[in-house]
């Protein structure tokens, strides 16, 4: 049976501390990362500090480790409660 593979997550910052931390359990420098994607050093802690770096960058560096960031469209959230309703000129008002 095929495994399926680890999906990063990629929200907020979480994929760059994932990235930061597959390299240091795996014992891996920067500089070694580096080397291998043919990103910078610097880009790498860029990337490890969540800046903008641009997607392809956080591509190059979870490929090197056998990753893939995947992108997908998320489910729209549901409205559970209103705040408060009213009636103003005849038209009824809904605050969430």
């Amino acid at each position: 049976m095929k495994k399926k593979p680890r999906e990063i997550n990629i929200s907020e910052m979480f994929v760059c501390r994932d990235l930061h931390d597959i390299r240091q359990t795996k014992g891996i420098s920067r500089k070694d990362v580096a080397e291998e994607t043919g990103l910078s050093e610097s880009m790498v802690s860029s990337i490890e500090n969540g800046h903008n770096v641009g997607f392809h960058n956080v591509v190059a560096y979870a490929d090197y480790f056998g990753y893939d960031v995947i992108i997908r469209k998320r489910k729209p959230t549901k409205i559970v409660d209103t705040f408060a309703e009213e009636t103003i000129g005849g038209v009824k008002c809904t605050y969430f």
